[in-house]
């Protein structure tokens, strides 16, 4: 919550949903956030408050209540979650679209789950990829060509800095299919 909150930068994939609602509503997560809109702040943070004492309320009685569902077969209740997903889908909006998507993000998530691909990517690409393009638009409107880019040192040092975090992942995922081949053989 905090590098969302104080730099507009979600920390993982929940802090990335809630800057999509941030979005959605027309708030723009960091700094100005406090200033401008500081009711808002001091409304997440007494709702954080409250929840974490209501938690704490609802855990320590029903704790024995919880430890009873996992003795429920995942046969029963995963075609339970899923249809109880898909009627507060539809309830939503009176729309089967909105089944439709979660069925579609539901066999998404199963894909990256089961190639063991992060999903905060996606769901930060998902939400802010249309504000990036819109911006980058305007970027190469202003400056008439994406090189002009290349001239801004700390657009050079931020494009560098990534650069190397992508290439640092893919070696280390090489090295690592590398090691596991070799233990294999």
């Amino acid at each position: 919550m905090i590098p969302l909150l104080v730099l507009g930068i979600p920390g993982d994939g929940v802090t990335a949903m809630m800057l999509g609602g941030f979005l959605i509503h027309g708030l723009s997560a960091g700094p100005l956030l406090f200033v401008k809109n500081a009711d808002v702040v001091y409304g997440i943070f007494a709702a954080c408050m409250i929840c974490s004492l209501f938690m704490l309320i609802i855990e320590f009685f029903g704790i024995k209540a919880f430890v009873q569902l996992l003795r429920v077969p995942k046969h029963i209740l995963m075609p339970l979650i899923l249809v109880l997903c898909c009627v507060g889908a539809y309830a939503t909006n009176n729309r089967i679209f909105d089944v439709q998507s979660i069925i579609l993000f539901g066999v998404v998530g199963y894909l990256y789950h089961k190639f063991r691909l992060p999903t905060t990517p996606f769901v930060l690409c998902f939400l802010i990829g249309e504000m990036v393009e819109t911006y980058l638009r305007r970027g190469i409107m202003q400056y008439k060509s994406f090189g002009a880019f290349f001239k801004r040192p700390i657009f050079d040092a931020f494009f560098f800095i990534a650069i190397g975090v992508v290439v640092w992942s893919i070696y280390k995922e090489w090295k690592m299919y590398k090691a596991k081949k070799q233990a294999e053989a």
